[in-house]
């Protein structure tokens, strides 16, 4: 794939991202789905697997999101990576199964 045309699929992806008020319904369901878990995040080696793909991604914008990072195909931030149950929107790294927390 060329430069150009590296460009222009970033072009389209940041005139097709989710409006705002789907992001913050979207997080907010997640982040509900993620509490029933007791917020049990993905492990370290998962995390930084995570991050390596998303920063070799065409669609991540490191300057996005105040310097916190940004896909520009879903539009979420850094924080998504430490969600078992999210996934890449474009399949580029899948989700785990969620852990519910053990009984006390």
């Amino acid at each position: 794939m060329t430069k150009e045309e590296i460009k222009e699929r970033v072009r389209l992806a940041m005139l097709s991202q989710p409006k705002t008020l789907t992001k913050i319904r979207s997080a907010s369901a997640s982040v509900a789905k993620w509490a029933r878990t007791g917020f049990v995040p993905v492990s370290q080696k998962t995390y930084n697997e995570r991050v390596s793909i998303c920063d070799a991604c065409e669609f991540w914008q490191a300057s996005g999101n105040l310097g916190m990072g940004k896909c520009l195909k879903c539009g979420c931030a850094r924080g998504k990576l430490k969600i078992p149950h999210e996934k890449c929107p474009i399949g580029k790294w899948n989700s785990e199964p969620l852990t519910p927390p053990a009984p006390v």
